[in-house]
This record gives structure tokens, C-alpha cells and sequence, in this order.
């Protein structure tokens, strides 16, 4: 099942919470294809842990692949995807869409 939006997700049958989806065991995108940068603090996974640390952008080092995600809840902040299989995340290089 694909979702185009966030509101489709967290506004459906999906939610655990209101401002929340059910994120753990899923595979997702966040460094990989997404990375939320605010002045020149990354804030996302750092060695693979919890998506809410914080470093500088000079140690930061994107994920070579779609990771497992450890949170019951996700509130989706960003344009990261989150799927079961990690090949349907794969971003390919000549890939239009």
C-alpha cells in the first residue's frame, strides 16, 4: 500500500497517535535521501541510532541504504520514506519519477 502524503498517513487507520505513525520495523529513508540540516547542525540518525541526535554537518556522512527503524512513533518531519521492503526505497540513479 503507497500513501502519496503525509496527512494520508498520520489521518488514517494507521495512527497509534495523532501526530504519529507506527514507524518500528519499517525501513526508512531519513539520511539517506533526506537530511534536515539547521545552520550547521545535522539532526538525524548518528551510527545508526535514534533520528533525533544532533552533530555538526562537518561529521555527518549520509547512509548508503534505507535502515531499520527502532521508534514505536514517528511523526514523519521530513521528506524520508518509509516502507517494508528496503528495495522499494532504493533510489536509482535514472530513475524519473
Amino acid at each position: 500500500m503507497f500513501f502519496k502524503t503525509r496527512n494520508e498517513v498520520i489521518s488514517g487507520e494507521f495512527c497509534d497517535y495523532q501526530t504519529c505513525v507506527t514507524a518500528e520495523g519499517y525501513y526508512c529513508t531519513r539520511d539517506y535521501d533526506y537530511v534536515y540540516i539547521e545552520k550547521d547542525i545535522h539532526i538525524g540518525r548518528i551510527g545508526g541510532s535514534d533520528c533525533k541526535n544532533a552533530e555538526f554537518i562537518y561529521d555527518f556522512t549520509p547512509l548508503k541504504e534505507p535502515k531499520i527503524c527502532e521508534k514505536v512513533g514517528c511523526s514523519l518531519c521530513g521528506h524520508m520514506s518509509v516502507g517494508l521492503k528496503k528495495e522499494d526505497l532504493i533510489v536509482k540513479i535514472n530513475d524519473k519519477e
